[in-house]
């Protein structure tokens, strides 16, 4: 089957506004080194959501790794905390953004639920 020269160029020109828009939010993403310094300096490396470094869990490879994420759209660097990538994610993929109080509220709930999960269930034993 042959190209279709107007399809093609309807391809090109959606993968060049998704390029731009990609590059764009990479771009928005990647804060000033000085800003994620201080603000690993003020937090440490520990997830604002879930409470793990990345160290915890891939060990010492991933020590010092971090994401850094703006808590309103303001652009003062005292607005930064750190996150880890899958809260960040959950962070963002949610429209307001979720709030990190409403994030660790949402891990808390999680780990609960695991922990009750996996409990025993309990038995009535009697003695005698």
């Amino acid at each position: 089957m042959k190209p279709d020269p107007d399809t093609d160029s309807d391809i090109d020109a959606h993968c060049a506004a998704f390029n731009d828009s990609l590059a764009a939010a990479v771009e928005d993403c990647v804060r000033d080194p000085d800003e994620r310094r201080q603000a690993i300096e003020r937090h440490g490396t520990a997830c604002h959501g879930c409470g793990l470094t990345l160290a915890d869990v891939y060990g010492a490879i991933a020590e010092g790794f971090i994401d850094v994420h703006r808590v309103t759209p303001s652009h003062y660097s005292d607005d930064l905390v750190p996150l880890c990538p899958s809260c960040h994610t959950v962070v963002h993929a949610h429209e307001p953004q979720l709030s990190i109080d409403r994030l660790r509220l949402l891990v808390r709930d999680a780990v609960r639920a695991r922990r009750t999960a996996r409990s025993p269930a309990p038995t009535d034993r009697q003695s005698g």
